[in-house]
């Protein structure tokens, strides 16, 4: 996916929904798509925001290349034109132009597969996540697949 949204040959103005029921692993896919991103496109702007429930922003965080990340608590998508954005959640209203994945819970019934294990170890590799693989299948078969209880990390 991050390809299509990258080839010189897209125009401005993608937009990528990302959506499944809850506990299908969103979150982790979102996490994932970031680390992805960020690693093979270094020198890309990336633009995040998280929205309540009534599509507001709840805080947004721009990583521009080389620089600490910069936390704001509204909405800078004008001030970036050429970030790729990525969304938590849909926001109120659509980017100028902009590159945009959001990733959001469905608000009518998706029936999704659950991960396979094979799956979950990938994903707690790419992500480097702090998990034993004994746990991991530990939790696999207690959660039955379900990812965002399986790789919850201990708090």
């Amino acid at each position: 996916m991050d390809n299509q949204l990258t080839k010189d040959q897209v125009s401005k103005g993608v937009y990528v929904t990302v959506t499944g029921t809850p506990g299908i692993g969103i979150s982790i896919f979102y996490q994932y798509f970031f680390s992805r991103y960020r690693q093979a496109y270094p020198e890309a702007t990336i633009l995040t925001a998280s929205f309540t429930e009534y599509q507001q922003v709840q805080k947004c965080v721009v990583f521009e290349p080389n620089k600490a990340p910069i936390k704001i608590k509204r909405n800078v998508e004008d001030e970036y034109p050429k970030a790729i954005h990525l969304y938590d959640g849909p926001p109120n209203t659509k980017t100028n132009d902009s590159k945009m994945v959001t990733f959001s819970n469905a608000h009518f019934p998706l029936y999704m597969p659950v991960w396979e294990l094979p799956e979950m170890m990938e994903a707690v590799k790419l992500l480097n996540l702090i998990i034993s693989i004994d746990d991991l299948i530990q939790r696999y078969y207690l959660f039955g697949g379900e990812s965002q209880t399986t790789q919850d990390l201990p708090r």
